[in-house]
């Protein structure tokens, strides 16, 4: 193998020269120190065994929203804001949002982010989330024991 600084085609080792690992033949070996040669101790291989390890979230990320937006959002808020004598115009200046970001959640064509939410309850005082209870399943009398999806469903009487 040829030595990587002078080129001569000897047997050559690994040597350290200014910061770079080469092969280098024994004359140009006078020039860098000996390679260190790290071993992983115990504590470092414990540790790489940790992170490569590490369990996955197994948890439902949706199992801790506790709060869910009212159904009539929009509604609310027009009827706060018309309550409150203001123009749209004059809400988002004083809440520092886009009238048209407040236009389209009075239309109900979109859903307000958490921050929106606080500013909107907080300037017209009303209240725009509320706490979801779980509903118990209902099970019907003398089933065989499994839940089906008829007793999830809620069928609207007309």
């Amino acid at each position: 193998m040829p030595c990587e600084i002078c080129g001569k085609s000897v047997p050559t080792k690994r040597a350290v020269i200014d910061g770079v690992e080469m092969s280098v033949c024994a004359s140009c070996a006078k020039f860098g120190k000996e390679p260190q040669t790290t071993q992983a101790t115990a504590s470092t291989r414990a540790r790489i065994e940790q992170i490569i390890a590490k369990p996955t979230r197994s948890q439902d990320i949706y199992s801790r929203i506790t709060d869910e937006l009212v159904e009539d959002c929009g509604k609310k808020v027009r009827g706060a804001r018309i309550a409150k004598h203001l123009e749209i115009k004059d809400v988002g200046r004083l809440i520092n949002e886009k009238t048209t970001v407040l236009l389209k959640v009075e239309e109900g064509t979109m859903h307000p982010n958490d921050d929106l939410v606080k500013k909107l309850e907080k300037f017209l005082e009303i209240k725009l989330k509320t706490t979801e209870t779980p509903v118990a399943p209902r099970f019907a009398p003398g089933a065989s024991g499994g839940m089906t999806i008829g007793d999830m469903v809620r069928i609207k009487k007309k």
